[in-house]
């Protein structure tokens, strides 16, 4: 005999927000080089991809970093530009040329060659490349790039935006060579002529970086995108904060800890300047432990600047894991000048995770499991269910015994935004069990 009871209980998923799809393109460097005044023309320096690479050493790309070590890392959000040479630890690597574990290279598909590496005298050759996934070493084909052998036994590649997420190009630590950096690989090409170049503008307004990282916002908890450290970044010049395509400023006023992607995030100890201020130093705080300025980092220099933006000269902070934020309360829609990025070479973008002594954290595990999932400890700070924007409801995910992130193989779109995990409730438990309990007594009822 069959009959049905009404059952009503709530699932809910808290679902953990990958950034808009949205990226601002840097623009290219602007930044010319006096001459002085000649009548001979100036030689054209060489466009040999040897010779014009940036460097490529986040050491979470290496081929024995777990996922879990440094967090969820997907290249498809990078704005690849030219050439790249790998180093790991400060030592020249290539792309591996043979399959690799997936969950391995800090991400979850690992992209390898699928293909050998070329001879110096091969030139710039193109090689398909592998995603690892799912027991298969070739599950992903992801978009093929260019790559060119170069005297001194080292690799160049061009690469470009993989097919999905969460795939990142490898680093084969199999292979490193004790090699000698050049001090000049960078080049800038410079027309032919008899007339002196007038001297650029030095002032920072005209001469910044973008800096849009979404892991940056203060509404960014650690456990959304992997713990970063800035401490790995090779800061040079100047830097202008944007979210969303829109002009932030840094926070001058305390951060909630374990927010803007990391464990203690960076905000500016003092007022920002006035225009006629001009150049100033301001005093960075990090806050950690229940205090708002536990860490107190290397000062910074900032500017005001035309057009209601700010510009920073950003240095490497005092230790782990800590990151300059990006106060998403004080967005301005602002348009970005075309000619006024410059582009530093060769640049590092690693945004690693190692923990200071100060920050106790959980160890890794010793063994990985093939379901990804995210091991960054369970945060208690509050999150929200669906962000819908401002003024959302918040709720911490312990409140109903939330499961650990569950990553999934295929993002989705939900209201505007881009998602790749979610959380399932104790509530969705509870269901199943009094589903199957009822199943294996023959009561037809779920």
């Amino acid at each position: 005999m069959g009959f049905s009871i009404p059952l009503c209980i709530p699932l809910l998923l808290l679902i953990s927000d990958v950034g808009s799809d949205t990226f601002t393109e840097i623009p290219q460097t602007t930044t010319t080089e006096l001459l002085t005044t000649t009548t001979e023309a100036i030689s054209n320096p060489s466009t040999d991809p040897c010779d014009n690479y940036s460097i490529l050493d986040e050491p979470w790309r290496a081929t024995n970093s777990p996922n879990y070590w440094w967090g969820l890392h997907c290249d498809q959000y990078t704005s690849w530009n030219g050439w790249y040479r790998l180093l790991h630890q400060g030592n020249s690597v290539r792309m591996p040329d043979s399959c690799v574990s997936e969950n391995m290279c800090g991400t979850h598909a690992p992209l390898w060659l699928n293909g050998p590496h070329p001879r110096l005298e091969d030139g710039v050759v193109s090689r398909q490349v592998c995603g690892s996934w799912n027991g298969a070493c070739c599950f992903f084909n992801s978009s093929p790039i260019q790559v060119k052998a170069c005297p001194g036994d080292y690799y160049v590649y061009e690469f470009v935006r993989p097919s999905s997420c969460s795939l990142a190009y490898c680093a084969d630590v199999g292979n490193e060579t004790t090699t000698e950096i050049p001090q000049t690989t960078t080049t800038e090409t410079l027309p032919t002529t008899t007339e002196a170049i007038s001297n650029p503008s030095t002032d920072p307004c005209d001469n910044y970086s973008i800096l849009d990282e979404p892991w940056r916002a203060t509404n960014s908890p650690n456990y959304w995108w992997g713990v970063h450290c800035d401490q790995y970044t090779s800061w040079n010049g100047w830097y202008r904060l944007l979210h969303q395509g829109n002009s932030v400023r840094m926070p001058d006023s305390c951060v909630s800890e374990n927010m803007c992607g990391t464990h203690a995030p960076l905000w500016l100890n003092g007022p920002h300047p006035r225009l006629e201020d001009g150049v100033v130093s301001r005093q960075v705080c990090g806050s950690w432990n229940g205090a708002c300025c536990f860490f107190n980092s290397s000062p910074i220099q900032v500017k005001a600047c035309p057009g209601d933006y700010y510009v920073y000269e950003f240095v490497r902070p005092s230790s782990c894991s800590l990151a300059y934020c990006a106060d998403v309360g004080n967005e301005t829609t602002t348009e970005i000048p075309q000619t006024t990025t410059t582009e530093t070479l060769p640049t590092t973008t690693d945004v690693g995770s190692i923990t200071p002594s100060e920050i106790t954290t959980t160890q890794p595990p010793t063994t990985t499991t093939e379901t990804p999932t995210t091991t960054a400890p369970l945060n208690t700070s509050t999150g929200p269910f669906y962000p819908f924007g401002v003024g959302d409801i918040e709720n911490g995910r312990v409140d109903d015994g939330s499961s650990p992130a569950i990553s999934l193989l295929q993002h989705f779109i939900f209201f505007g935004t881009t998602y790749a995990h979610l959380y399932v409730s104790q509530c969705l438990s509870v269901y199943l069990s009094i589903c199957i309990n009822i199943l294996t007594s023959n009561l037809k009822i779920c």
